[in-house]
């Protein structure tokens, strides 16, 4: 990740998220766990793809996995930190219009709701 690994207390909140967020969809705590992860995930607002190991370790199969991010700078972080993966860039509203999101078991919006307009 970009700046190096994460704090102590930021690694227990990632782990925390990554686990309910493949464990609620894998229908059990830590989902199917480690490598070899069923889940497949949607991360709104990816970052440097700072979650992505925590989610693989919670269940999630990294070929199953996508990141999505407006920031060119962030994407090419989570590129060269977790080549082979995807990522891509674009909003969440244009991109779930051409894909839909029911292709994921889950969608991680980890630090990116507040970025969204209210819809009332």
């Amino acid at each position: 990740p970009l700046g190096g690994p994460p704090p102590a207390e930021v690694r227990r909140r990632l782990r925390l998220v990554a686990s309910a967020a493949c464990g609620g969809a894998a229908g059990g705590a830590g989902g199917g766990g480690g490598a070899g992860g069923t889940v497949a995930v949607l991360d709104v607002g990816c970052g440097d793809g700072a979650a992505l190991p925590y989610l693989c370790e919670a269940g999630a199969d990294a070929a199953r996995y996508a990141g999505l991010d407006l920031s060119s700078r962030m994407l090419r972080a989570a590129r060269a930190s977790h080549p082979g993966v995807r990522f891509e860039q674009g909003s969440f509203l244009t991109a779930a219009a051409a894909a839909p999101p029911a292709q994921y078991d889950a969608v991680l919006f980890n630090g990116a709701l507040q970025f969204f307009g209210d819809q009332r």
